[in-house]
């Protein structure tokens, strides 16, 4: 019996949505797995009835436990329709899934110990699709602790428990319990593959948009060059390291003479070509003049603003043998 669980990753608010739509997106998230809940209980039933057929339950049992599990899962629906889940730490609540599920059969194991195992195999399915949504935390302490109440359970009340076995029927019928619960737990192997897919996948284009946000808060949309705030930021991070080593540092600006008659006389397209090549050159060759040769051994500032070009370089202003600062 599969314990609801999200599928995919929770869902995050789309900008513009309500918080009324985004509340019913949760809730939906929330009971997106219960339909599969009831269906195993279903399998279950039919499962069971075929151990009736081979003579090794009443015929009352596999009723009554199908209306059980239905009841749990209604129970379950309701309350994760409810605003009450938002208050706990886990709004799917999966833990208390887990214990009421491992109730549910822990109850019939003490009625029908005749098949107590299958009844136990269904517990490995539990934990193992509850282990797909919980925090290490809630799979060290909640399900240990739950765990070690089944064996107890097992331990104190478990005396009878059996896997019918007595004629070959009975194999057959437990035979064909294993495989279902064999195919489960492949299954639940399979959709955490799945999972653990989409959460890289997802990561990967978190990378790469917080990389393109952050490009565009700090570069110069036309020539990619770093603008005012990148600039200022660097500058200041720079002026904070001096003051922590006692090392000065130099800054040197420089502008395109007349750029202004390029924007009148041939307009501002071709001027936005000139700032493009003017960036990119200023990027690819050092300052070869004077003591800037000496000390600043590529440009580490770039940006445009006003209308005109300023390039800056920040070097370290101590001695000939110093690096530059990499503020670029």
């Amino acid at each position: 019996m599969e314990i609801a669980a999200a599928s995919q990753p929770a869902s995050t608010r789309a900008a513009g949505t309500s918080p009324s739509d985004a509340m019913r997106v949760r809730r939906k998230e929330r009971r997106r797995m219960l339909p599969m809940v009831a269906a195993s209980y279903v399998v279950d039933t039919a499962l069971l009835l075929c151990f009736c057929l081979v003579g090794s339950l009443p015929w009352r049992m596999p009723p009554v436990f199908l209306v059980s599990g239905l009841l749990v899962c209604a129970a379950f629906h309701f309350i994760l329709d409810s605003e009450f889940p938002e208050r706990l730490r886990d709004h799917h609540m999966v833990m208390e899934q887990m214990v009421a599920n491992c109730t549910l059969l822990a109850v019939f194991l003490l009625w029908t110990p005749q098949v107590g195992v299958p009844l136990l195999m269904l517990t490995f399915v539990i934990f193992a699709f509850g282990a797909l949504r919980m925090k290490f935390r809630s799979v060290v302490f909640g399900s240990t602790g739950l765990a070690l109440a089944m064996g107890l359970v097992v331990a104190c009340f478990g005396d009878g428990v059996d896997l019918p076995m007595a004629t070959p029927a009975q194999r057959a019928v437990s035979g064909l319990w294993l495989a279902v619960v064999l195919s489960r737990l492949a299954f639940l192997g399979q959709h955490g593959a799945h999972l653990r897919s989409l959460l890289n996948e997802q990561r990967a284009k978190l990378t790469v948009a917080l990389t393109e946000v952050e490009r565009l808060a700090n570069r110069d949309e036309l020539t990619g060059a770093r603008n005012r705030r990148a600039i200022m930021l660097l500058v200041s991070e720079e002026y904070e390291r001096m003051q922590r080593t006692s090392t000065p540092f130099a800054v040197a600006l420089f502008d395109i003479d007349f750029f202004k008659r390029v924007n009148d006389e041939h307009g501002h397209l071709v001027g936005d070509e000139v700032l493009r090549r003017f960036v990119i050159a200023a990027a690819a060759r050092p300052c070869r003049h004077g003591a800037l040769r000496d000390q600043a051994r590529r440009p580490q500032l770039r940006s445009r603003r006003l209308g005109f070009a300023a390039g800056l370089y920040a070097f370290n202003a101590g001695r000939r043998s110093s690096r530059s600062e990499a503020l670029a």
